[in-house]
């Protein structure tokens, strides 16, 4: 990979973890309960798309599972009176 290609893939990865630290600031100042059903809902939906993906092969089942898996690690680790 030349240089042209670094970039790009620096780029994208710089906003993915920016938008998950983002993401994990606002987890942080939502209440308990709400963070709760967003564990929830990404629990299953990362379960659903895993076994999808599993299924069909389809890239956008694979994609959703890994988002999903990334929402359910951010809110995991969260605990109630957090600041």
């Amino acid at each position: 990979m030349d240089v042209k290609g670094t970039i790009p893939v620096v780029l994208l990865t710089v906003a993915v973890f920016a938008a998950v630290f983002g993401v994990g600031i606002f987890v942080k100042k939502a209440p308990p309960k709400v963070v709760q059903y967003i564990n929830w809902v990404v629990s299953a939906a990362a379960f659903v798309s895993g076994l999808a993906a599993y299924a069909t092969g389809e890239s956008v089942y694979r994609y959703i599972f890994f988002a999903s898996l990334i929402a359910y690690f951010l809110t995991i680790g969260y605990k109630p009176g957090q600041k």
